[in-house]
């Protein structure tokens, strides 16, 4: 059906110039999303369709219902990523992010932060990692020696996904977390500050997963 869409479209848009590509783009997102799935006992009605199991994850008490096929494809790929896990450089496991949480594509700054935790010689009592994301930061403070990080973020899903993968393990109290924005509600000196920002001014409405990527004028 999406391979049709893009016929038509193309058939009926110019899509050459930026502004071109950019209606293009609008126009398609709107119309693929009026095709929707139907989800049965936590499934896709559809043949060969994959197992999906943010449906019964994140909709425990409602089984019958209803997405269009872009959320379908999303929830699909966060599953993959969720279960498949991504391969960090300098981490010694794999990170396992929650639904609707950022995680990196590209890892040069991830590098060099790894490099320098090297050359650090300071104290490594606590440290503040502000924004956590999917816990790399602090995964790989705790890597090189920092008995206690204390760790925000403004993305519920992020505080939920990191509860889960610590569970009761010697992580969960090596990372404290806490649901709030920059410091949160931790109050204590600490010796290093850590935050990977938002890069991007923001131009519209901002979600959970885009506030990671957009800031507003206000943040810094």
């Amino acid at each position: 059906m999406l391979s049709g869409l893009q016929e038509h479209l193309n058939r009926t848009l110019p899509n050459t110039s930026f502004k071109e590509q950019r209606a293009y783009r609008a126009v398609y997102h709107k119309l693929s999303n009026l095709i929707i799935v139907e989800i049965e006992n936590h499934k896709l009605v559809a043949k060969k369709a994959p197992v999906v199991g943010w449906f019964k994850k994140l909709y425990p008490e409602t089984s019958d219902f209803l997405l269009t096929l872009p959320q379908v494809q999303g929830l699909n790929s966060a599953w993959q990523w969720y279960t498949n896990g991504i391969t960090i450089p300098g981490l010694r496991n794999k990170i396992h992010p929650y639904y609707g949480t950022y995680f990196p594509t590209r890892f040069e700054h991830l590098e060099l932060f790894d490099n320098w935790l090297k050359r650090y010689s300071g104290p490594k009592k606590s440290a503040i990692d502000v924004g956590v994301g999917s816990g790399i930061l602090a995964l790989q403070m705790v890597k090189h020696g920092f008995q206690k990080v204390f760790a925000t973020d403004t993305n519920p899903n992020a505080i939920i996904g990191l509860t889960e993968m610590m569970g009761d393990t010697k992580l969960s109290r090596k990372i404290e977390l806490d649901f709030g924005s920059l410091f949160g509600k931790w109050k204590n000196k600490t010796e290093l500050i850590v935050f990977n920002p938002p890069w991007l001014a923001e131009t519209r409405g901002l979600n959970n997963l885009d506030a990671a990527i957009y800031y507003n004028d206000t943040l810094f």
